[in-house]
């Protein structure tokens, strides 16, 4: 038996069709492509080779095939199926990786050229003896023979598997996959996605609320995937006990039992080292909601609904207005204004800002001055006017309307809640379809400015300063109020405290970004809407009850007065102060007197 021992000098790996040069030190095998490494120095036996026996067909003889990897050893002359009587001559080595629908096949070619024995030379049309050896994964198995077969004259098939030929996959999945080893590619769990399912897929859209003096069984809506045993879900800092999940398509629900409390909290889900955060996701319902200002003691608080009922002659939120001859409009860039006399309140829908998971802002993007109007609707009571615009490299379609109230009160109902709009209010109705979050854990938050106007009327006694008062931003409300007065008027924003979800109704904070005398930017806060969110604030002018024109008025009034009188006054006390000392002390100042004419002779 004549062994021939021969190294490999290169290696090409096929991907797509494509030959790719790959390197080899000692036995371990690397792809440039696709990085993968293969370490074959395991399947290094002492023996430096494998023997396995088959049956030829074309010829009938029986021969004995010896390999290895890295050292391959073949005796292919041990019967007359590839007699070798002359010199072999040299070995070219080839080595090709294909990729196919079952996994990852590598294809070892040894060929030697110029065989001298006449039986390959003469039955094998190239002249060659050529062996190809097959390895495939089998996470299974250290090496296994599958097969050896002669395939034709001098043309030899060996197939085997190896656990050494399967793929690895980065970081192990994160613990949250399996890695699939003919391909290299994990296969995520139901909580995560990405390369190496290093994103979490979880998120908290909205939830149900619960009595504060009870709690209860709750809804939490969003997507949490197949929980494990160390699910828990929190809110505020108490347990929502035995959690639940019923799995849906693109949202889960979560049904837990919370205990009383009251307010707004956080809910808190985590699942191993997974966790995700809805801000102000849960309400509890107040056995009784307090109305702004507790109706500035003229009218009547409805605790069923937190709206006042003002007594007659008085009007607002708080009941600390009077009617008002107020005009509102709108204009084609999107902006809408509501005024009375020469003060004017201008509302312009922002910006769209989305935060990340530690309240840190991700991306803002400008909606102001953007705007492209769609349509223009009248009624008898109302003028619609609609538009919208698209958030370039995102595919998020913002809708936006504003409704003109104009001769009567109009009723409404949203999120469950009914409220009635005075004329010359405006209605704005916000519609955000379909947003790409950069991260599940990611939230969004509207922001709309108000700037205010003046103009120039010199029959204005004094210019009063603007006041902003936002003690009505509280989660004990069923609104949220903004109220900016000035010169008289008052300036009402309305916030429900409540919105629309993907068509489920859920919490909703508000809050100040910024203000200056002449601005306010304010921020509502929304979960993680999937499809679309829904919110829908109005504004109204009214005119205070507590008029300060006379102050300005008596003020220039009296000032000069003050002016002319208070140097006369001053001097006559300053005479009369003057005698009384005189007189009291007249004995004493003659003595001195004479005492420093003396002197003075001396």
């Amino acid at each position: 038996m004549k062994k021939i021992k021969f190294f490999f000098f290169f290696i090409i790996f096929l991907i797509n069709n494509n030959f790719v040069k790959t390197q080899i030190t000692k036995c371990i095998y690397v792809n440039d492509v696709n990085n993968q490494t293969y370490d074959l120095n395991p399947l290094i036996k002492n023996t430096d080779f494998y023997s396995k026996g088959f049956k030829t067909f074309g010829i009938g003889a029986d021969t004995t095939f010896y390999f290895s990897f890295c050292r391959v050893t073949v005796d292919p002359c041990k019967q007359r199926a590839c007699q070798d009587n002359n010199n072999a001559g040299n070995l070219n080595v080839e080595e090709i990786v294909t990729f196919n629908d079952t996994g990852i096949v590598m294809t070892t070619h040894y060929k030697t050229n110029n065989l001298g024995g006449t039986n390959c030379l003469a039955a094998s049309p190239s002249g060659y003896r050529n062996t190809y050896i097959k390895l495939s994964c089998d996470p299974n198995e250290e090496f296994k023979i599958i097969s050896m077969k002669e395939n034709g004259y001098c043309v030899y098939e060996v197939e085997a598997s190896s656990k050494y030929l399967c793929r690895t996959c980065p970081f192990d999945c994160s613990n949250h996959g399996l890695c699939g080893p003919h391909d290299g590619i994990c296969q995520c769990d139901t909580q995560t996605n990405g390369d190496f399912c290093q994103n979490s897929k979880l998120f908290i859209g909205s939830s149900d609320s619960a009595p504060e003096e009870t709690g209860g069984v709750i809804n939490i809506y969003g997507y949490f995937g197949q929980i494990t045993s160390n699910a828990k879900v929190l809110i505020g800092d108490q347990e929502c006990k035995n959690p639940i999940v019923y799995r849906g398509g693109t949202f889960d629900t979560i049904q837990c039992t919370i205990g009383p409390g009251k307010g707004t909290k956080d809910i808190l889900f985590t699942d191993r080292d997974l966790k995700v955060l809805g801000v102000n996701a849960f309400r509890y319902t107040p056995k009784a909601y307090e109305c702004l200002k507790n109706c500035s003691k003229q009218g009547v608080c409805d605790t069923t609904t937190g709206i006042c009922k003002c007594s007659e002659g008085f009007a607002g939120p708080d009941c600390l207005s009077t009617g008002s001859n107020s005009t509102t409009g709108v204009g084609g860039d999107g902006s809408s204004s509501i005024g009375n006399s020469n003060t004017t309140f201008t509302i312009n829908i922002h910006s769209l800002v989305e935060f990340k998971f530690d309240g840190n802002v991700h991306k803002e993007h400008i909606l102001y001055n953007k705007w492209k109007q769609i349509s223009t609707t009248n009624t008898t009571n109302s003028i619609i006017t609609t538009f919208n615009q698209i958030i370039p490299n995102t595919g998020c379609v913002v809708e936006y309307s504003v409704e003109q109230v104009l001769n009567h009160p109009k009723d409404y109902f949203f999120a469950n809640q009914n409220f009635t709009l005075d004329p010359n209010s405006l209605k704005v109705t916000v519609s955000i379809h379909s947003y790409k979050y950069n991260s599940t854990l990611n939230s969004l938050q509207l922001r709309i400015l108000s700037l205010i106007g003046d103009e120039e009327d010199s029959n204005v006694k004094c210019k009063q300063e603007t006041d902003f008062d936002t003690d009505g931003i509280n989660s004990l409300h069923s609104s949220n109020y903004i109220t900016i007065s000035r010169e008289n008027k008052i300036f009402y924003g309305r916030f429900l405290s409540s919105m629309l979800s993907d068509l489920r109704v859920t919490y909703m904070s508000t809050q100040i970004v910024s203000k200056d005398q002449d601005s306010l930017l304010i921020g509502l806060n929304m979960p993680h809407c999937i499809n679309e969110c829904i919110i829908d604030p109005d504004f109204s002018l009214l005119v205070s009850s507590k008029s300060n024109d006379r102050e300005c008025e008596s003020k220039r009034e009296w000032f000069l007065p003050v002016v002319i009188i208070a140097p006369t006054v001053g001097a006559a006390l300053i005479v009369i102060i003057s005698a009384v000392i005189y007189k009291r002390y007249r004995t004493n100042l003659k003595i001195a007197a004479a005492a420093l004419k003396l002197n003075n002779l001396n």
